[in-house]
């Protein structure tokens, strides 16, 4: 016969305060972000739970090739006896003449994410285009192409190609953690959406920032350096060969960037 289970008391009462003005880090392949929290941690080791806020003072990620600036972020944690944190985040990118805006909100349980674009485009184009860099209108023009490029993407990602190319590449001063991937993407030269390979790695050291796409079997490349000289400023430079205007020498723009936080 099963004895009851006997209920024990918690091992321990939590109460911990964690205050980091700006100082938290997150930096990988696919996605950097400063943060700054102000948790307190609550409850037992049965039940813990946390109270706070924890905000992204800046931000970027990149997705499918095209890099999104984190405007707004907060993740508010408001339940003593559970950690289901409640989330606003707004992230934005130029893809193509379109200005992408990509809020999520919600919470882990009941998350959701709203795409909107400037010019306005129907929902079905704004799924596309975030993905694969096209519109319903670029699909009806040339449909073998695109299926052929996300055939050659899917393919790509499920083999694990990625992996076995990194491997190839040694260790060394130069390349640092490289990323290779192929994509897809609509080509400006050629008006074709082609499959495309994409090389991401830090330079020599990691302030400096170097990414490289050009489409497979079609002429043009972009290549893009961008060195953080602090915190607030980063100088970033592009080489274009692939744009409808572009010269014989491709087209040569240098930026520089500024990122400030506002109370």
């Amino acid at each position: 016969m099963l004895e009851p289970e006997v209920e024990r008391e918690p091992l321990m009462n939590l109460d911990v305060r964690v205050n980091a003005p700006g100082t938290i880090r997150v930096d990988t392949r696919t996605a950097k972000a400063r943060l700054a929290a102000d948790l307190h941690v609550v409850g037992n080791d049965f039940q813990p739970g946390v109270l706070g806020t924890v905000s992204i003072v800046e931000g970027t990620a990149r997705f499918r090739g095209n890099e999104y600036e984190v405007t707004r972020g907060v993740v508010e944690l408001q339940d003593r006896h559970s950690i289901d944190p409640w989330f606003d985040v707004v992230a934005e990118s130029q893809i193509r003449e379109y200005r992408v805006t990509v809020h999520a909100h919600g919470s882990v349980s009941e998350p959701g994410v709203t795409i909107t674009s400037e010019p306005h485009i129907p929902e079905t184009d704004l799924v596309t285009l975030v993905t694969l860099g096209i519109t319903a209108q670029d699909s009806d023009a040339f449909g073998d192409a695109l299926a052929t490029a996300a055939a050659a993407d899917a393919l790509f990602a499920m083999s694990g190609l990625d992996r076995h190319v990194r491997e190839f590449i040694p260790e060394n001063p130069i390349l640092r953690d490289p990323s290779v991937r192929l994509t897809s993407g609509y080509s400006v030269s050629s008006g074709q959406v082609s499959p495309r390979l994409a090389l991401e790695s830090s330079l020599f050291v990691d302030e400096l920032r170097l990414r490289y796409s050009a489409p497979i079997g079609l002429p043009g490349q972009k290549t893009q350096a961008e060195y953080r000289i602090t915190e607030v400023v980063s100088a970033q430079a592009e080489w274009d060969t692939e744009g409808r205007r572009a010269t014989s020498l491709g087209n040569l723009g240098v930026d520089l960037k500024l990122r400030w936080e506002m109370d």
